[in-house]
């Protein structure tokens, strides 16, 4: 993912960022079970019951599946390219019961063939609504968003930028229900070698079990010093909604740790992540391409020269400069492995240092964009809606504890 550090956001919710176990918000969760539905209104055990049996979905372009649709990443160097076989992710859904509808627009190359377009824009539809790739469009839809813990998922047969980065996850209407997505898709899959370590990891009986009404009794909940301001800047309006949102954690037993110490202005203006990214995209995207079915490009400077044959049709004029900078790397070397060295020193001296000195369970900062802090090391977060702007326009969202859950 492309590393953005815009800091005028459309949007705000909360993001709670979890260290290796989820501990997610607080639901009601009925513990028995319904064999039948009598002819009333469903109870929120029957919604569970009949998310089990069967439920629709729709996955991103980069997401691939064996069937009909598209797997172009939103490109048109990829369109009429077929896909040996469904994703790790893909075939995960189906044996749960899934029914993939059809495939959702992204960033082209999931923003990473240039900077200069708008986030959300691809040749193939033209301007979308997203901004990166399960935190941010999660923000600004006001839905629920899960980034697991890279390896958590099979990334296998997902366009790649870096396997050392890329994740899947669901995004939701409700926590209930990306909590469920997650238990479907979570766990080892032969073809990627992450989700063999990272599974001893995942609780026995899944995440959906952590949805309790109580849920936020007794976590500790970091909170950054710096962060509002740095997020916030000069908006007042969000500040003092983040500032009520805290105090309904408050109320709801958590125990918020304050004033912890996170340098964001020397992570996010560190080169390191994009030195990394440009050599692991150049190869990973290669191995990808190679093996498809069928595929008009191979490696990416098939994908450069496709591109430059067709300025109108994939709009050159916003550049390509990110795969033209790929393109010149020649794998992983000295440079690349001191900058991914630089990377995991930022994140154990940082954000996983405060965690563990402070035993907490998650931290909350005020927007999504702090998912720059978790893409470099592959930690995982959570983002609920949080409520809306004084013009009702803005995704300031829903309270992340009022409208989540049936009361």
């Amino acid at each position: 993912m492309a590393s953005n550090s815009t800091l005028n956001v459309p949007s705000f919710s909360f993001l709670l960022l979890l260290f290796l176990a989820a501990t997610l918000l607080s639901g009601i969760i009925p513990t028995t079970s319904s064999k039948e539905l009598p002819i009333r209104e469903a109870t929120v055990l029957d919604l569970q019951l009949a998310f089990k049996i069967a439920w629709d979905t729709n996955l991103k372009e980069n997401i691939a599946t064996k069937d009909k649709l598209n797997n172009t990443a939103d490109s048109f160097a990829l369109h009429g390219s077929v896909v040996p076989r469904d994703s790790g992710f893909a075939k995960r859904l189906r044996k749960s019961g899934a029914v993939i509808l059809g495939k959702a627009s992204l960033s082209e190359w999931c923003y990473s063939r240039t900077l200069n377009a708008p986030n959300g824009w691809n040749a193939r539809v033209g301007q979308g609504k997203t901004d990166g790739s399960i935190l941010c469009p999660s923000e600004v839809n006001s839905v629920v968003g899960i980034k697991p813990t890279v390896g958590l998922t099979c990334r296998a047969g997902v366009v790649p930028i870096s396997p050392r980065q890329d994740t899947v996850g669901p995004i939701r209407r409700t926590l209930i229900d990306a909590a469920y997505v997650l238990e479907a898709v979570a766990g080892i899959d032969a073809r990627d070698k992450e989700t063999i370590e990272v599974s001893q990891y995942i609780p026995r009986g899944g995440y959906s079990q952590y949805l309790k009404i109580d849920g936020l009794r007794g976590k500790r909940l970091g909170l950054l010093g710096a962060a509002v301001e740095f997020f916030l800047g000069n908006d007042t309006f969000r500040k003092e909604t983040f500032k009520k949102h805290l105090r309904t954690l408050v109320k709801k037993e958590a125990m918020l740790v304050g004033n912890l110490e996170l340098d964001l202005d020397k992570i996010y203006a560190n080169p390191s992540e994009d030195t990394a990214l440009k050599a692991e995209r150049k190869l990973s995207l290669n191995d990808y391409l190679q093996d498809l079915v069928v595929s008009p490009v191979r490696n990416l400077a098939d994908v450069l020269a496709i591109n430059k044959k067709n300025p109108k049709l994939e709009r050159l004029d916003y550049g390509q400069e990110q795969f033209l900078l790929a393109q010149r790397t020649n794998g992983i070397g000295n440079k690349e492995k001191a900058a991914i060295l630089t990377l995991e020193t930022l994140s154990k001296t940082g954000f996983e240092k405060i965690m563990k000195e402070n035993k907490l369970d998650a931290v909350v900062p005020p927007t999504s964009y702090f998912y720059h802090v978790l893409a470099i090391r592959g930690y995982p977060g959570v983002t609920v809606p949080a409520g809306y702007g004084k013009d009702g326009t803005d995704n300031i969202s829903n309270s992340p504890l009022r409208d989540l859950f049936p009361p």
